[in-house]
C-alpha cells in the first residue's frame, strides 16, 4: 500500500519558490507533526525538503523531528525512502542515540532479524 499524501509535492514547490528561509521551514515541520497524527498520512517530499532545509540551517536542526522523518520512512520499507533521508542527515546527527537506535532498528528490519527489532525497542 503506497502510504504516500497527496500533498508531497507541494513541499518541494514551497521550497523552490521560497528559497531556504526559516518560514518554509517551519512550515514543513507542522507538515511533519500532522504526518505523525495520521498513520497512513506520509509525505516523503516534504520530508526530504525539511531535511535540506536543515543542512541550510544547522542552528534550527531539530533531532526529535529528523527521528521522527526517519521513523516515518521506515514504515514505508521496502521503498528506499529511509536511505534517501539518511543521506541529507550529517554524521554528527547520525551519532546521537537517538538517531543512533533508529538506525540500528532499520539495519535490523532489513536483514529480516525481527526477533533482536523488538529488542532493540525496548526501553
Amino acid at each position: 500500500a503506497d502510504l504516500r499524501g497527496g500533498n508531497s509535492g507541494a513541499a518541494a514547490c514551497t521550497v523552490s519558490m521560497s528559497g531556504y528561509d526559516l518560514d518554509t521551514l517551519r512550515s514543513l515541520e507542522t507538515r511533519l507533526e500532522a504526518q505523525c497524527g495520521v498513520p497512513k498520512e506520509y509525505e516523503l517530499e516534504t520530508n526530504l525538503a525539511l531535511l535540506k532545509l536543515y543542512q541550510f540551517h544547522p542552528d534550527q536542526s531539530d533531532t526529535a523531528a529528523i527521528a521522527r522523518v526517519l521513523v516515518k520512512a521506515l514504515m514505508a520499507l521496502p521503498d528506499p525512502d529511509y536511505l534517501m533521508c539518511t543521506y541529507l542527515i550529517p554524521e554528527h546527527v547520525q551519532e546521537d542515540p537517538r538517531i543512533a537506535n533508529i538506525a540500528t532498528v532499520a539495519s535490523l528490519l532489513e536483514t529480516c532479524s525481527f526477533r533482536k527489532v523488538w529488542k532493540a525497542l525496548e526501553p
